[in-house]
């Protein structure tokens, strides 16, 4: 399945950005860990606060796995918490990412959004999220 590129989502969503980008990076890690044949085979919830740049999550997810509202497949879940979880599911298989929270403390104070989303492609995405599939956490 052909994704979006990253400067795709970037016009998509109007401008670059770090929550863009660990959506982003959070769906291509899906996509690569879960397989999913066809675009309705994954399905995504997000835990988040429903403001910006929270929500800026949800593009970069979208440009990147084919999940998307319209289509019903990704679900938000909003919640009070400083907290971002990305929750994918494809057939009996599940990963979650949550992002840790002196990585969203980073990119909440950034004052180059451009510099930080640099940053943000260059670090492992274990460096920024933990991670669990299943009920095994990496």
């Amino acid at each position: 399945m052909k994704r979006l590129t990253y400067l795709e989502a970037v016009r998509f969503h109007g401008h670059t950005g770090p929550f863009l980008a660990l959506g982003y990076k959070a769906g291509e890690y899906a996509m690569e860990k879960l397989k999913p044949q066809k675009m309705l085979n994954i399905k995504c919830s997000v835990k988040t606060i429903e403001k910006k740049p929270y929500t800026c999550i949800i593009d970069g997810i979208q440009c990147s796995t084919h999940c998307t509202v319209g289509k019903g497949n990704i679900k938000i879940e909003g919640t009070s918490d400083e907290r971002v979880e990305i929750t994918f599911r494809c057939k009996g298989r599940k990963v979650m990412l949550t992002l840790k929270p002196h990585i969203l403390k980073r990119v909440l104070e950034a004052e180059d959004l451009e510099k930080e989303v640099k940053r943000l492609n260059e670090e492992p995405l274990e460096s920024l999220f933990e991670i669990e599939e299943g009920s095994r956490r990496l």
